[in-house]
């Protein structure tokens, strides 16, 4: 005799309105967070041009800690030792052999070996842009993909004639320096809005650079 397999048990109408309850309270919980780091990301863009380090402030212990960097490592590129210092195993290998071919070197001397190499300096310049644009992403989302969202992106629309706004400005001025690309002159924010979607988010400006492994063996002998 063949006994039936027991079917499995459903949740109850309770259970699954707990459920709910818990994703509808996750997902909001999410939501705040993106819409405060959005409303911080445009309160930098905006104060930006008036900017004051008071006693204790965000901007003061940041000028503090980039005063400790300079002090180790001189004059730096600022997103090249982003970069450098998100990839902690390139930097520690890096750092070693430059250590072995010159013996006992302060901090700042052998991170100068390696950003002097124009190709070590470019890899972690192309990190540190990549961290520094997965920062702006937020601001970016909500300066591009809420215009698609609407459905008004059209080439008569009249907001493309208003002023270009504090959150385009910042955009702009960001990506044209992780992208070492000159400032161009935009005459509205119909022009800003364009310029920043082929620019902030076309793929080929964002892929990560080759892991230095794949190098040549002649390019390691140069590097």
């Amino acid at each position: 005799m063949t006994l039936p397999l027991p079917l499995p048990s459903q949740p109850s109408l309770d259970t699954l309105l707990r459920q709910l309850e818990a994703l509808d309270a996750r997902i909001t919980s999410e939501a705040d967070i993106a819409q405060a780091k959005l409303g911080e990301l445009r309160r930098q863009a905006r104060a930006r041009p008036y900017r004051r380090g008071g006693t204790g402030s965000v901007d003061t212990r940041k000028y503090a800690i980039g005063g400790a960097v300079v002090m180790l490592a001189g004059e730096v590129d600022a997103t090249a030792l982003l970069g450098l210092f998100s990839q902690t195993d390139m930097m520690l290998r890096w750092m070693a052999e430059a250590r072995l071919a010159r013996g006992p070197q302060p901090f700042g001397t052998l991170l100068g070996a390696i950003l002097d190499d124009p190709r070590k300096a470019a890899w972690c310049r192309r990190w540190g842009g990549l961290i520094e644009w997965a920062h702006r992403k937020v601001l970016y989302d909500a300066s591009v993909r809420s215009f698609e969202a609407s459905g008004r992106t059209g080439p008569n629309e009249r907001w493309r004639r208003h002023p270009v706004s504090d959150d385009q400005a910042d955009l702009v001025e960001t990506l044209c320096r992780i992208l070492d690309k000159p400032v161009p002159a935009l005459a509205d924010k119909g022009a800003a809005y364009e310029w920043i979607k082929d620019h902030g988010g076309n793929p080929a400006h964002w892929a990560p650079p080759p892991h230095p492994d794949s190098w040549s063996d002649d390019d390691e002998q140069r590097a």
